[in-house]
């Protein structure tokens, strides 16, 4: 008997029980399905992080008030102040290895133009901090307005750069707001430049819906409290990430007393840190969809078996037909192997194509990248195909071992 022949045959008994054949492939239908949908999202997920990050800087250090003991127990929050800041830019060590430090101070502000009014935050800021992060002004008709500087924070002066957002929803008919002038808390400030445009943070927020002021300005002025939120710190190099937080632990430590047995009433971690742990989750939750789907599989493999033993009770007299004509064990052992193969690639075809299909919706809505691996595709149509010859070669032995005239005697 040729490939061809056994095939035919094949798809024929497979179409005389095409409901059997559906509901048999369907544990294969759902696991390829998941694994493929998971894995897609997945990469998705990483590409999207990547991508937040970029627009963060993956050479920053966030040195942010509170501690945690090692049970987890978060400690009483001790503020951060300028003054912590100042003294890690004031050490050498720290300048070799240092872009900058700047503190920062956010403030829910409601904003005020000649065009309406706003809701939005107030950033407090040290002019270090457009270094550390790289953070380029908009070109815009007419010039592109300058940075506050040094100068702006010792007077504390009323100045502010918008970011892309919340200069279109404050200027909406203005090209250039440059020179015009918005309130804050009361406050007036003229608008001295605008921001390149930068997306969301890791967390999903708008980076653009903020307005960015001298840090003196927000404390004495607007916000009236020293504290500050975070203090962040760029790299020059990545090789002196590790070098640099340790440092800044050092620090810290001796600024607020703490003695060797204390644990840090503030936490410093590196925007890269910050990323493998997102990686690490995302990975574990892929690893544990895997392993759901593929009991899935085992559950579909076993049911593969189950049918295909039903099959062969259900054509003991075609078997022994079959025999009796001249047809070989191995003929009939490869003729049911072929059936469990492809009642399986079947299912792995179908649980790919909605995969993709349920991938592609995932992504979409969540707004990811969609990452579709070749790799995983050919992984799974050879999942499909080795679940289709563990679990049919039984009852394909089986059914070659019959006697032939026990069969023919079969009712």
């Amino acid at each position: 008997m040729t490939f061809f022949s056994a095939f035919r045959i094949a798809i024929e008994a497979l179409f005389i029980n095409k409901g059997r054949s559906t509901l048999t492939s369907l544990g294969i239908v759902i696991g390829i399905m998941a694994v493929i949908a998971m894995v897609a999202a997945g990469g998705g997920a990483r590409e999207k992080l990547d991508e937040s990050l970029d627009s963060v800087g993956k050479n920053l250090i966030l040195i942010r008030p509170g501690g945690q003991t090692t049970t987890g127990l978060v400690l009483q929050v001790v503020p951060l102040t300028s003054e912590d800041a100042q003294a890690l830019r004031d050490d050498p060590e720290l300048r070799r290895m240092l872009i900058g430090v700047a503190e920062s101070q956010p403030m829910p502000v409601a904003a005020h133009s000649p065009f309406g009014m706003r809701r939005t935050t107030a950033v407090g800021l040290r002019p270090e901090i457009f270094k550390i992060r790289n953070w380029q002004l908009a070109k815009l008709p007419g010039g592109a307005g300058r940075y506050f500087n040094e100068s702006d924070i010792k007077k504390a002066a009323n100045v502010c750069l918008l970011g892309d957002t919340i200069c279109r929803r404050l200027f909406p008919n203005k090209r250039n707001p440059i020179g015009e002038r918005i309130r804050i808390e009361n406050v007036s400030l003229e608008v001295i430049g605008v921001m390149e445009p930068k997306g969301a943070n890791p967390l999903g927020q708008d980076q653009d819906d903020q307005i960015f002021v001298p840090m003196t300005t927000l404390q004495n002025k607007i916000a009236l409290d020293q504290r500050i939120a975070i203090i962040v710190a760029g790299v020059k190099n990545q090789a002196y990430l590790d070098d640099a937080v340790a440092r800044i632990r050092k620090i810290m430590r001796e600024r607020h007393r703490l003695r060797s047995d204390q644990p840090d009433d503030f936490d410093v971690k590196s925007v890269e840190e910050m990323a493998e742990i997102g990686v690490f989750l995302i990975s574990t939750l892929n690893m544990l969809v895997v392993v759901i789907a593929s009991i899935s599989l085992l559950v579909g493999g076993i049911g593969i078996m189950n049918i295909m033993l039903v099959s062969v009770t259900e054509r003991t007299r075609e078997i022994g037909i079959r025999m009796a004509v001249g047809a070989t064990p191995g003929n009939v052992r490869n003729q049911f192997l072929l059936e469990a193969i492809i009642l399986s690639l079947v299912g792995g075809f179908i649980g790919v194509t909605l995969g993709i299909a349920s991938a592609a919706l995932i992504t979409r809505f969540l707004n990811w990248p969609m990452t579709i691996s070749l790799f995983y595709i050919a992984l799974a149509f050879s999942v499909s195909a080795l679940i289709g010859v563990f679990f049919g070669y039984y009852p394909a032995a089986k059914a070659s071992q019959l006697d032939p005239i026990e069969a023919l005697r079969y009712e």
